[in-house]
């Protein structure tokens, strides 16, 4: 893994095309609202781009009010179903009844129950994603690290639907590089020939706006979506510990337990 601190960050990012800008990142939320304002608020915000967006926004409220009991209500379902309607999405993700939950019964209960749901069973219809993990996470020991240093992460993978045939050398991929500022960093997707090598190529086919950022933690995930600008890290939440607490002391080194970054790219019809 190629990890710089660059001369001048905000150069690195102005000389970005907003195009390639992971979007799901660094939003925020005002935590303050009861559940109903937030399911309200997420439901029309312009800043929630996906039904896998919205549920993260969810979670990230009940991690910070792990002393309110919410319960999956047919009222609440009725609710769900509205916003997905009036926002012309696709099922609810399976990837959302396993969101990392440790040991609040209350969210775990609740992302759990959501298989219950007809729109999470249907199953084909609607939005799909293509899981891609990061083949170069093995030397970051914080998740905290790379939003204060330029850091590239690869993705690679051997097949995806929108790449029928590949004839050219080294695996199919793409990298992301964080790039750190003062008002907060943003991970962008690489598009320049230069960055790669023949080790990995990169395909046209694949776009930042089609590409959703997380952590993986053994078979759950941590949504990074919610996180705020600046990534507000001095909360002790469920994304702030779940990378660095995972790691332990071996042969004066340090080895993770199935730790990764991961993307998924949405399938397109």
């Amino acid at each position: 893994m190629k990890t710089v601190t660059p001369s001048n960050s905000n150069e690195a990012f102005l000389s970005c095309s907003n195009e390639n800008i992971i979007t799901n990142l660094f939003h925020t939320l005002d935590f303050y609202k009861s559940f109903d304002e937030i399911v309200d608020w997420l439901g029309k915000s312009e800043e929630v781009t996906s039904y896998l967006m919205f549920f993260e926004g969810l979670w990230t409220w009940m991690s910070l009010n792990i002393d309110q009991k919410i319960h999956l209500t047919p009222e609440l379902e009725v609710k769900f179903v509205d916003i997905r309607e009036k926002r012309k999405w696709g099922d609810i993700p399976g990837i959302c009844s396993s969101f990392l939950t440790h040991n609040n019964t209350n969210p775990n209960r609740f992302f759990s129950n959501l298989r219950t749901l007809d729109i999470f069973r249907s199953g084909s219809a609607g939005d799909m994603w293509c899981q891609v993990d990061c083949s170069s996470h093995k030397d970051i020991r914080r998740v905290q690290s790379i939003f204060t240093h330029e850091t590239s992460l690869t993705f690679t993978f051997l097949h995806h639907p929108a790449i029928q045939q590949c004839s050219k050398p080294g695996k199919c991929g793409f990298i992301l590089k964080t790039v750190p500022a003062k008002d907060g960093p943003s991970i962008i997707l690489c598009t320049d020939p230069s960055d790669y090598s023949n080790k990995i190529h990169y395909h046209e086919e694949f776009k930042a706006e089609d590409m959703h950022f997380m952590v993986r933690r053994h078979c759950s995930y941590v949504p990074l979506s919610w996180l705020g600008k600046p990534p507000k890290l001095s909360f002790q939440t469920s994304w702030n510990l779940a990378w660095e607490t995972n790691y332990c002391e071996r042969d004066n080194g340090f080895h993770s337990f199935d730790n990764n970054f991961i993307v998924l790219l949405k399938i397109k019809d």
